[in-house]
């Protein structure tokens, strides 16, 4: 079986290029989804701080709250990407990009 040369390899070679930008653009995005709730968790955390005045369990709680959502917001969102950049989760392949 031979190699194919010529336009194939050319095409194969921008389709993984795509496929390195496309991963490295989801990266960014996740870490501005992960900011983005991260800010509105805490937002959230003050209005209810401010209007109920918690005792210190009720603030344990409320920071739970916040990290809980916070650190599942970074592993779906960096660290799928992140796996698939370093090869940990399959990437789409030329095939499926074009």
């Amino acid at each position: 079986m031979s190699v194919p040369t010529g336009p194939y390899q050319e095409i194969l070679r921008r389709l993984k290029a795509v496929v390195r930008r496309q991963n490295l653009f989801d990266l960014y995005r996740g870490m501005l989804a992960s900011l983005a709730t991260l800010v509105a968790l805490l937002l959230a955390a003050t209005v209810v701080e401010r209007i109920f005045l918690p005792d210190g369990a009720a603030r344990f709680w409320i920071f739970v709250a916040i990290v809980a959502p916070a650190t599942a917001a970074c592993g779906w969102f960096i660290g799928r990407p992140l796996a698939r950049i370093a090869g940990l989760v399959r990437a789409p392949g030329a095939l499926e990009v074009a």
